[in-house]
C-alpha cells in the first residue's frame, strides 16, 4: 500500500485520537498530571524552558482536572478533524501549532537541552507530530494519490543528525548513558520489558554507544540519497526507533496510567513511511515549474505544449480518412 498525503493525515489523526484518549485516564485528571507529567520536565531545564513551564504549572495546579480534560478535548478535536474533514489544512495548521507548544512547555524541547537521546525519547513526540503534519500538508485538488512532501526527507535526515549529536554529548557527560537509560526505562514498563532493561542496565556501553552514533549518522546520510539508500535509511532508522521504544522507553509506558502519548516509536515509523513514499524534490520542482509555465503561456501555446508532450488536445479534432 502506497503512503499518500491523505493516508499520512489519517495516521496522524488516529495518533491524536490516541493521545486524547490517554489524556482522559483517571490518573491524569488530577494532581498526577502536575506531579508526574509536568514537574519532572523541569529538572535541569534552562530558563527558556523552565520559566514558561513554571507558569503553566502555577496555572494548571489549582484546576488540574479541568486542564487535563481541556487538553484531551483539544487532541480529540485535532484527531477527528484530520480523520473526517475534507479540507485538512486548518487541522494540520492547528496540529503544528499545538504540537510545538506541547514540545516547548510540556516536553521541555524533548529533553534535548538536558541530555536526552534517541533511546530516551528525543527529540520528543510532539515535535514529530509537527513534522509529520508539515509532510502531510495538502496540495490543491484531491490527495488520494499525492505522495508525501519532500520535506519528510529533509526532516528525517536532520532528526538523525540531531540524534547522533545528542548521543555524542550524552557519552561525554555520562560514564554509561545507555545503561542508565535502560534503568530508567524500567519505570512503568511491562514486566518482561523491565526484566530486559535490568539486564541492559548492567552492560558497559562505550562500544555500543559508538556504534549507535555511527548508525544514526549513516541513517541521516542514506536518507538523502534516493532509491535503495533511502529505503535502507528508513528500515535501519525504523529498527533503531522500535528498539529504543520497546526496550528503553517501555513502549511509551502505555500501561502505566500516566502516558500522555505513545512516545516517539510509532511516530518515527510513520515518518519513515513518508520518507520512502515522498516525491523526489527535483520531480516536484520540475512539475511545479511546468504548471507555472502553462499558466503563463498564451492560449495557443497550450496546444503546442500538449503536442510536445505527445498528448491529444481536445481543441484539435481527430483526423479522419
Amino acid at each position: 500500500m502506497h503512503l499518500t498525503r491523505r493516508r499520512l493525515q489519517l495516521g496522524l489523526g488516529w495518533l491524536w485520537l490516541l493521545d486524547g484518549c490517554l489524556s482522559l485516564q483517571g490518573s491524569l485528571l488530577g494532581k498526577s498530571f502536575v506531579t508526574a507529567v509536568l514537574e519532572p520536565t523541569l529538572a535541569h531545564q534552562p530558563a527558556i524552558v523552565a520559566a514558561p513551564l513554571r507558569t503553566a504549572i502555577e496555572l494548571v495546579a489549582p484546576h488540574a482536572a479541568l486542564a487535563g480534560l481541556a487538553i484531551a478535548l483539544v487532541q480529540l478535536g485535532l484527531g477527528l478533524g484530520l480523520v473526517v474533514a475534507r479540507d485538512t489544512r486548518r487541522w494540520l495548521a492547528l496540529s503544528i501549532g499545538w504540537a510545538l507548544v506541547v514540545w516547548w512547555i510540556g516536553e521541555g524541547l524533548g529533553g534535548l537541552l538536558t541530555g536526552a537521546t534517541l533511546l530516551s525519547g528525543a527529540p520528543g513526540a510532539a515535535l514529530l507530530y509537527a513534522l509529520i503534519a508539515a509532510a502531510a500538508w495538502p496540495r490543491r485538488g484531491r490527495q488520494e494519490h499525492v505522495p508525501p512532501s519532500p520535506f519528510a526527507v529533509a526532516a528525517w535526515s536532520v532528526l538523525w543528525i540531531v540524534n547522533g549529536v545528542a548521543q555524542v554529548l550524552a557519552d561525554r557527560s555520562s560514564t554509561n548513558p545507555i545503561a542508565s537509560t535502560a534503568q530508567m526505562g524500567q519505570v512503568g514498563a511491562p514486566s518482561w520489558i523491565a526484566a530486559v532493561d535490568q539486564r541492559l542496565g548492567t552492560i558497559h556501553g562505550d562500544a555500543l554507544g559508538t556504534m549507535l552514533i555511527v548508525l544514526e549518522v549513516a541513517v541521516a546520510i542514506w536518507g538523502l540519497v534516493p532509491g535503495g539508500p533511502r529505503t535502507l535509511s528508513a528500515l535501519v532508522g525504523s529498527g533503531l526507533a522500535v528498539v529504543a521504544w520497546v526496550f528503553f522507553q517501555g513502549m511509551g509506558a502505555l500501561t502505566s496510567g500516566l502516558a500522555t502519548d505513545p512516545n516517539t516509536g510509532p511516530l518515527m515509523l510513520l515518518l519513515a513511511g513518508a520518507v520512502v513514499a515522498a516525491r523526489p524534490a527535483t520531480g516536484a520542482l520540475t512539475e511545479a515549474i511546468g504548471r507555472r509555465r502553462e499558466r503563463r503561456a498564451p492560449v495557443g501555446a497550450h496546444v503546442l505544449l500538449g503536442v510536445h508532450r505527445g498528448e491529444r488536445s481536445s481543441s484539435i479534432p481527430a483526423q479522419t480518412k
